[in-house]
């Protein structure tokens, strides 16, 4: 699946768990690395960069997502599309160096997974 199904599947599944989701585009503020959405739901308020299988953060994401989470630990974190053998499983959370927080099948175990985060 591309970065942008993938980040369009997951999107609207929070948006159906009733969170507000929100398009960050960096680009237009000045601020290249930012992560790609802004996620604000009763669980939490946290920063989201998507990424496919295998895809990496270029350096400058790696750092804005360290930078973040100084200041507010647990906010910015990556969502990755899982392996195509892990069908139970569509997406691992990780932190900004690779490391792996969990895995999800769906927005709702990803809302728990983020929200135990800080």
């Amino acid at each position: 699946m591309s970065e942008s199904k993938f980040t369009r599947r997951i999107c609207s599944e929070l948006e159906n768990e009733g969170c507000e989701v929100y398009p960050i585009v960096a680009q237009t503020m000045g601020k290249s690395g930012w992560p790609d959405r802004l996620v604000i739901c009763k669980e939490g308020v946290w920063l989201l960069e998507f990424k496919s299988y295998g895809g990496g953060l270029r350096k400058r994401q790696q750092l804005v997502i360290q930078r973040i989470n100084r200041v507010r630990s647990g906010t910015a974190w990556v969502v990755r599309e899982g392996s195509v053998g892990d069908v139970d499983k569509i997406g691992v959370l990780e932190d900004s160096e690779g490391r792996e927080i969990g895995r999800f099948g769906d927005a709702r175990a990803l809302i728990g997974l983020l929200s135990v985060r800080r």
